[in-house]
């Protein structure tokens, strides 16, 4: 008899007709004898929902209730279940995330899984229950408070609570069949992937790939959880995640040979502008960083440009999460004088699209041949970085589709087997 851990996303349980359908699907693996635990994320929108209500009230909803209303979503959801699955003549119990024995840091609205105390979770299987856990939240171990996890979060529950619990796999549900070499929906050619490695697939996370989020590959690579990303309005297997795939290490590719793993893109991405700085020195870059990372905001790019030379005043370029900008604005704003700084200026239309394999640097080819394919898609590019496992451009939001069809096709995607 073996322990699966099950994830169920929002679109899986968009209304009642598909969670009667997830119903099913659990039933039956409950029925083959399996120990199961269910993690499950807020029904349809309803996260983005409880959002725009808090940001009709104020741009700047206090932390702490915010965490308070957001986990809502996701306790609808495991109850809602539950109660459909007892119907259903399956014995189930729901955990809120406190409950379940998620364990995180103190930062409201992105915090960290410190441990996992499944002791209740356990007793429940023991009495042959299927469980039911809220994903996306946990508990503070100092205050008791209710926190969530950010983006991806419940993916991230279910990877920790495979791991406690020694789970045989972790199966990830959604509305795709698996990884895509790029998004099918604006990529028709893209192919699904039957295996990737962790590092290729936390690279992709991390660049945008929305089908699961970094901090879960991350979480799943250091505890060596087996992950089974698949759809769940089909039987067919999906895309393994995992150390090895017929005895290749994941570690064991070459890194002197181009390997491309797939195009990600986020739309969802921000830049903050911090206008003439002072001065471009340690003593003025920290604590613009410090001031952003105290509201709780994870800084994914920072550069700064001159911007006049008899000055010797630089602007200073944050890019961030879209939905972080607004706190991590009024965070500098309000410290304004002390940072020495004239303005501010947000966009939240920018977006990020990236080669994501292994020896790009290697290869002199790479780099041509994608600012080829940003020529062929006619895009601006606000900024190119790269390294050995990635390029990556920023970019106007309303380019995105464009640019990665056209690298899609430029590095030969669409023939991958």
């Amino acid at each position: 008899m073996a322990t699966i851990v099950q994830k169920y996303g929002g679109s899986s349980l968009a209304d009642l007709d598909a969670m009667a359908r997830v119903t099913r699907r659990i039933a039956a693996t409950a029925q083959a004898g399996h120990q199961l635990v269910v993690v499950v994320s807020a029904m349809g929108d309803t996260t983005d929902h409880l959002l725009d209500l808090s940001r009709q009230l104020t741009s700047s909803p206090d932390p702490r209730e915010n965490d308070l209303l957001l986990a809502t979503g996701e306790i609808t959801s495991m109850t809602l279940l539950a109660i459909s699955l007892n119907a259903a003549g399956i014995a189930a119990q729901s955990f809120t995330g406190a409950q379940a024995g998620i364990i995180t840091n103190e930062v409201h609205g992105y915090a960290r899984i410190l441990r996992v105390r499944a002791d209740a979770v356990r007793r429940a299987l023991a009495d042959g229950k299927v469980v039911l856990v809220a994903g996306f939240q946990g508990v503070a171990e100092r205050s008791g408070e209710v926190t969530t996890l950010g983006r991806g979060g419940s993916d991230t529950t279910a990877v920790a609570l495979a791991a406690a619990l020694g789970a045989e796999v972790c199966e990830i549900y959604t509305d795709v069949e698996g990884v895509y070499t790029a998004d099918p929906r604006l990529v028709p050619d893209a192919v699904k992937l039957d295996w990737l490695g962790y590092d290729d697939m936390l690279e992709l996370a991390a660049h945008g790939c929305k089908v699961l989020h970094d901090r879960c590959v991350e979480y799943a690579r250091n505890c060596q959880v087996v992950i089974h990303v698949r759809s769940s309005m089909s039987e067919e297997p999906g895309t393994w995640v995992s150390a090895r795939r017929g005895g290749e290490h994941d570690a064991e590719r070459s890194p002197f040979s181009r390997v491309i793993s797939g195009i990600a893109h986020d739309a969802s991405r921000a830049s903050l502008v911090v206008h003439a700085v002072a001065d471009i020195g340690p003593d003025s870059v920290a604590p613009l960083v410090r001031t952003v990372a105290e509201v709780g905001v994870p800084i994914e790019n920072l550069h700064a440009s001159p911007v006049n030379p008899m000055t010797g005043n630089f602007d200073v370029t944050i890019t961030l999460e879209g939905g972080d900008g607004p706190r991590a604005a009024s965070a500098l704003m309000a410290t304004q004088q002390a940072l020495n700084f004239s303005s501010l200026s947000y966009d939240d239309k920018v977006g990020s699209v990236s080669v994501v394999g292994r020896g790009m640097r290697s290869d002199p080819t790479t780099t041509s041949e994608f600012i080829q394919a940003l020529l062929a898609a006619d895009a601006p590019a606000y900024s190119i970085t790269a390294s050995d496992k990635a390029i990556s451009v920023t970019t106007s939001s309303a380019a995105l589709p464009s640019v990665v069809r056209a690298l899609h096709s430029t590095f030969g995607m669409d023939r991958t087997t």
